[in-house]
């Protein structure tokens, strides 16, 4: 049986409210996630095992990079990010959402690589999982994981992207008045 998933008109689309625009990023601290990992990826035995646990590794990594990546560009421009003078407030984060979807590809990849080993990975008897490690649980909290990625990375798009939109609902164009514009040929 094929399910299908129809996406709505983009017109029955609402605006995005301006309490959704203003929602901090979902960052969480990252430890027991690696520590879950870390257990998981001592006890199995296979080669999806490793790879999975490796994948979930390189995530956490670039989402830890990513994390800092932000903060430091904050912090060199004094606030946020949709901030920054003369450029385009864009540019700013685009190294950090490139980072976290790298992150969330690497997720989806763990996941993958779970679901190979389905329906029990093989552990040793001396380090059995422990609640929380098995692999249905690992598979849902991948999965979540990858979600709460890009959830990050678009609330991050959603910051950069308000003053443009901003202006654009006031009449205003996006750009500076001495920007070069493409012109349109009819």
């Amino acid at each position: 049986m094929t399910i299908r998933y129809d996406l709505p008109p983009s017109h029955a689309d609402p605006p995005p409210t301006q309490a959704a625009c203003a929602m901090p990023p979902p960052w969480m601290p990252l430890d027991a996630v690696l520590d879950c990992w870390a257990v998981f990826g001592k006890a199995t035995h296979g080669s999806e095992a490793l790879r999975a646990t490796s994948a979930a590794f390189v995530a956490l990594a670039e989402e830890r990079e990513a994390l800092h990546m932000a903060n430091r560009l904050a912090d060199l421009h004094g606030g946020p990010l949709s901030a920054l003078g003369n450029e385009p407030p864009f540019l700013g984060q685009q190294p950090v959402i490139e980072l976290l979807t790298q992150a969330a590809t690497h997720w989806y990849e763990a996941a993958y690589l779970l679901w190979q080993m389905r329906p029990i990975p093989h552990s040793t008897e001396d380090d059995p999982l422990p609640p929380g490690c098995d692999l249905d649980t690992l598979l849902g909290s991948t999965l979540a994981q990858r979600e709460r990625v890009w959830a990050i990375a678009h609330a991050l798009l959603g910051e950069h992207a308000r003053p443009s939109r901003d202006r654009l609902t006031e009449g205003m164009t996006p750009w500076p008045a001495d920007h070069p514009q493409d012109e349109v040929q009819p």
